[in-house]
């Protein structure tokens, strides 16, 4: 399955973490201690003037008029978040964005939202399956979530994350040339299944699992014990990976974690976000992995290679 073309979109708007942090009951040293641990500076975030059909509108405009045959729009649009709670303008999302000239008016719609971080390959999948099937020809992905109508302290995971708002737009077509995304692995470990809304200790049990969870999604993507690909993963914070990285003598330099500090973790978009900087070592030939571990131990990765 070819990504023939993606673009993102980061908003400018930046909520320092210090502000969220202390806005949720903590203190001010508990905040400098949590950015400093967890590699938090900031987060992005819509403002009040935007809404988030507008930056969907503008990431389709983007797609069309960057992507090959422009003037062939998409037969099939996916729409991913991976907060089930929704922005108060997405009732009646998929009417709307058919209304784009890139998306045909009678196009097939889908919208997932039921594995938190790792929903877009869930998506993938999804459109994998369309393709093979030649029920889709063109199929738009438009990911991305927000917390802008919340108050700010909704964006602070205690103990494992500041949340950011970023979106995304791609284009998938079945063709055998080009950036290829390679065979997808999803899975999902069930005692972990209530998320953020399991007991104390059953997220102790999440975080302490991180390792195994990465590590099925590395295997499941069938990277060998010998191989140590670039990874383009879910930003949730500095010291999981800095203690995956110790444990299984994975170099940091290979886990890219650049836009966490200013942007947050953006959820269903992170590895989105990581390949627009990685791109070019893709066309060039070096191993890439995306994946993700959302709250819920829902996973999904897969390999990226040029052809």
């Amino acid at each position: 399955m070819r990504l023939t073309h993606f673009v993102n979109w980061i908003p400018e708007n930046r909520i320092s973490a210090a502000e969220i942090i202390t806005q949720s009951g903590a203190s001010p040293s508990e905040a400098r201690v949590f950015s400093q641990l967890f590699g938090f500076r900031q987060v992005a975030a819509l403002d009040g003037k935007t809404s988030v059909e507008q930056v969907l509108f503008h990431l389709l405009d983007r797609l069309q008029q960057e992507a090959p045959q422009p003037a062939l729009p998409a037969d099939t649009l996916i729409y991913v978040h991976g907060m089930p709670v929704q922005h108060p303008d997405a009732p009646g999302w998929s009417a709307r964005l058919r209304a784009h000239p890139f998306i045909t008016p009678d196009a097939a719609c889908y919208e997932l939202d039921q594995q938190n971080c790792a929903t877009l390959f869930w998506a993938f999948d999804l459109a994998r399956r369309l393709l093979a099937a030649r029920q889709a020809r063109r199929i738009a992905i438009v990911a991305g979530d927000t917390l802008s109508t919340f108050p700010p302290e909704e964006r602070y995971v205690a103990g494992c994350t500041l949340v950011g708002d970023a979106f995304s737009a791609l284009l998938l077509e079945e063709a055998d040339e080009g950036l290829q995304i390679g065979p997808i692995f999803l899975a999902q470990r069930p005692e972990f299944h209530a998320g953020i809304h399991d007991g104390e200790q059953a997220k102790k049990d999440f975080y302490q699992a991180h390792d195994e969870l990465v590590s099925a999604a590395l295997l499941g993507a069938g990277v060998t014990p010998h191989e140590q690909p670039m990874l383009l993963p879910h930003n949730v914070n500095r010291i999981s990976w800095l203690n995956y990285s110790r444990r299984h003598h994975y170099p940091m330099e290979s886990i890219a974690l650049g836009l966490m500090p200013d942007i947050g973790h953006c959820y269903t978009t992170d590895s989105l976000l990581l390949l627009q900087m990685a791109l070019p070592a893709v066309l060039a030939g070096t191993p890439h992995v995306m994946l993700s571990v959302g709250l819920g131990a829902w996973i999904g990765s897969c390999r990226l290679f040029y052809v």
